[in-house]
């Protein structure tokens, strides 16, 4: 599994159709680490409440930034002062949402499709996709 940052989809506004501007692409995973990241934000932020970072995971590679999940008050998204270490603060209810977005993934099946993980208004949106596409 990997996890990147991609700035700017729209090319400066040059392609209109593009549904997110900025994203954190969680992709290039199988059935096996989607569980295994499934199990992992569930025992970690679920039931602990404590932080999730993925560069700590053994099987996900940061491409060019660091990513960690907190637990927050209130629905806030992903942010970040500096385009590399970013946050994703989210309230208990969002992240068990989470979980249950993530459950088709370790089935072999679901290895085409794609997933946006919340639903907020904010500047960065967060992808889970194999494949790397939306």
């Amino acid at each position: 599994m990997k996890v990147e940052y991609l700035d700017d989809l729209t090319d400066g506004g040059k392609f209109k159709q593009v549904v997110s501007e900025n994203l954190i692409r969680l992709y290039d995973f199988d059935e096996h680490e989607a569980l295994k990241f499934k199990d992992k934000l569930q025992e970690t932020i679920v039931q602990k409440r404590a932080p999730f970072e993925l560069s700590i995971e053994p099987y996900i590679e940061a491409i060019n930034c660091s990513f960690i999940f907190r637990l927050s008050e209130n629905d806030i998204g992903i942010s970040s002062t500096d385009k590399q270490s970013f946050y994703c603060d989210l309230t208990l209810d969002s992240y068990i949402w989470m979980v249950s977005l993530l459950e088709p993934f370790s089935d072999s099946k679901a290895q085409n499709g794609f997933q946006w993980l919340y639903e907020l208004d904010n500047p960065i949106d967060l992808l889970f996709s194999p494949g790397g596409t939306w």
